[in-house]
């Protein structure tokens, strides 16, 4: 009988042990795959080691997108906005993003960015 209670004691910390590890982990944890944060997220990667930023530059990158989405959420919460409205301001954000992402560039990189942006449109419009 003792090493029965015994055994269910360690099954049950055990159990607890790992739903707290669980738990701690799921909060800081990446999304999940397929989401739209994680294909930003891969894309801010791709476009940082292609560009070979430094740390200084890679802070600057997360302060700029950290900025964009929390000012396209914040048009999407203002309910008095028509949709044409929002559509509007959202793409003078993108356009504003992408001018303080370019400033942040040294010329080789903003050169190389360049590039990578042009093959991207030819891309696009070899698919249409």
């Amino acid at each position: 009988m003792k090493k029965f209670t015994i055994f269910t004691l360690f099954c049950v910390y055990t159990l607890v042990l790992n739903a707290q590890i669980s738990a701690e982990s799921t909060n800081f944890s990446a999304p999940t795959s397929g989401s739209f944060l994680n294909k930003f997220e891969r894309r801010e990667l791709r476009i940082a080691h292609t560009l070979k930023l430094d740390v200084v530059q890679l802070k600057s990158l997360d302060d700029i997108n950290d900025t964009y989405v929390t000012q396209v959420a914040a048009l999407y919460d203002n309910k008095n906005l028509s949709k044409k409205n929002r559509k509007a301001d959202i793409y003078n954000l993108k356009k504003s993003r992408r001018e303080n992402f370019e400033m942040m560039l040294s010329p080789v990189q903003l050169q190389q960015w360049q590039e990578m942006r042009k093959s991207k449109q030819k891309k696009v419009f070899r698919r249409k």
